[in-house]
């Protein structure tokens, strides 16, 4: 059982088509990598084991990785922007603190800091 820091409860659901653990309360994704680590075999009609699964590889790429981080940031961000009781057109704040994100993201401003604070200015920047 995980526990949900949006809502404050524990969390039991998972999708399991997409492997991710989500609150089924909020919505939010709490966990996006859960597979199983142990090969699987099934028995096909002739009695014959097989591998089951797909292969999943273990470098996916800097633009995975990019991508990766900026969903992260737009879940933080809307995490702080539901903390924050912003509601006024709370989509379109979230994709332009986001585009602020992306903007430092590409001249190196994230390195070196904590994620949660570039996050945090963006927000404060799309509100003003």
């Amino acid at each position: 059982m995980v526990y949900c820091n949006n809502c404050s409860r524990n969390v039991t659901g998972e999708r399991v088509d997409d492997g991710l653990l989500s609150c089924t309360f909020c919505g939010k994704v709490l966990e996006d990598c859960i597979f199983a680590t142990e090969p699987q075999f099934v028995k096909d009609s002739s009695g014959k084991s097989t591998l089951s699964g797909n292969f999943v590889k273990s470098m996916q790429g800097i633009s995975d990785s990019r991508q990766h981080t900026i969903d992260k940031a737009l879940d933080g961000i809307r995490s702080l922007k539901t903390g924050l009781l912003i509601d006024e057109y709370s989509d379109d704040v979230a994709n332009v603190a986001l585009r602020f994100y992306e903007v430092g993201l590409e001249r190196n401003f994230t390195k070196g800091r904590r994620s949660e604070l570039v996050q945090a200015a963006c927000l404060y920047l799309a509100c003003r």
